[in-house]
């Protein structure tokens, strides 16, 4: 039960205990009793995520403001004191900065209901890592006569006390993960002229797919493709009867995503079949692009301006990172941004670390952000 609110404690003590995925309930439990100790509205939704709910004293729109909550399947290396007590689970993306954060906006909101205009229902979502949070909150009715939502994440690679934002609708890429399977047919290693490899067969597949993004999408475009998992056999004088390989796909455009999809299909398929093999190919899209409204991140960068300063915005290309706030963000405006959090080492390093004073400039921001979208006559979807 949180007695009294220090967001950098409570960061730490999710930092020591991380969860991953749908299994979040633990850290769940954590922020509903914090949030009952602030006397906020809150229930459990899409299974292991949270959802609060602060009512202004004027009539307004609902205005949602999202964090995410899951660790990530890695060790923890930072060598902090606090360091994650679960073997093969780390915060190495800082999503429990993101937790506190949302409970230091809870805090800030019970205290200036009359400020507040219509009401802020906050997040807090898990699985994002993985990609299922978002669908199992929408599924779950968390978006339900919400009007705008906002989103933010922490960069180390932006100083401490600026925020990043991206110029244009496109903030974040689209995300496709492919599983290609090839089936051959296995032997003595010493005598491979009586077997259809699989594993050349795989070997070619990956090389040939590289010609992807550097011969047949338009150089204008953004586009990256990498396979980051090959796997097959059994012993080292045994070729196996099959392999397999798996690896994501990242775009700005659908017609982008479009082509690449048919053509990982493609050759797949007839590089396998010139090995004597055969290749099966599993592929899915696990979140959009990011767009985000140009309305909601007016609203955020006028509130960033003025609580920072002008020269605090820091404006860059989209990221060919993937988020699934994408999935809130096609339904209806949306703002995503970056709030600085100056470590040495990049999110999903083992040794990533933050500056702990960046979840009072996130929280300070995403409250007074809340109360300006609160003022603000959105679309009635």
């Amino acid at each position: 039960m949180c007695v009294s609110i220090d967001l950098v404690a409570i960061r730490r003590q999710l930092h020591r205990r991380p969860e991953i995925g749908l299994d979040t309930h633990e850290t769940a439990d954590m922020v509903m009793s914090c949030l009952a100790a602030l006397g906020v509205s809150r229930r459990r939704c899409g299974g292991a995520g949270v959802v609060a709910e602060i009512e202004g004293r004027t009539p307004g729109p609902v205005v949602a403001v999202r964090v995410d909550m899951d660790a990530l399947p890695m060790e923890d290396l930072s060598g902090v004191e606090f360091a994650s007590e679960r073997a093969g689970k780390a915060h190495a993306c800082g999503h429990d900065a993101h937790v506190a954060m949302g409970i230091g906006v809870a805090e800030a909101l019970a205290g200036r209901r009359a400020e507040i205009a219509g009401r802020v229902r906050l997040i807090f979502q898990p699985a994002e890592e993985t990609f299922q949070g978002a669908r199992a909150m929408i599924d779950d009715g968390v978006l339900d006569g919400v009007q705008v939502i906002f989103g933010v994440h922490n960069s180390p690679a932006v100083p401490l006390g600026s925020v990043e934002l991206v110029d244009g609708s496109a903030a974040m890429a689209a995300s496709d993960r492919f599983k290609i399977t090839v089936k051959g047919a296995g032997g003595h290693a010493g005598l491979p002229h009586q077997t259809k490899d699989p594993l050349v067969a795989c070997a070619a597949v990956v090389m040939s797919l590289q010609a992807i993004v550097s011969r047949a999408i338009d150089p204008g475009e953004s586009a990256a493709l990498s396979v980051c998992r090959m796997s097959g056999g059994t012993a080292f004088n045994i070729i196996g009867d099959s392999a397999e390989l798996e690896g994501t796909a990242r775009y700005l455009e659908q017609s982008v995503g479009e082509s690449v999809a048919d053509l990982v299909h493609t050759i797949a398929k007839s590089t396998a079949d010139a090995h004597r093999c055969e290749a099966h190919v599993e592929y899915a899209q696990l979140a959009p692009a990011l767009m985000t409204s140009p309305e909601a991140m007016g609203v955020a960068i006028g509130a960033a301006a003025d609580m920072l300063g002008e020269s605090r915005i820091q404006r860059s290309r989209a990221s060919m990172g993937s988020e699934d706030f994408a999935l809130y963000a096609e339904r209806i405006p949306a703002s995503y941004f970056w709030v600085g959090s100056q470590g040495p080492y990049p999110a999903h390093s083992p040794r990533f670390v933050i500056d702990e004073r960046c979840i009072r400039v996130g929280a300070d921001l995403m409250t007074e952000i809340a109360l300006r979208a609160g003022r603000v006559d959105w679309p009635q979807l």
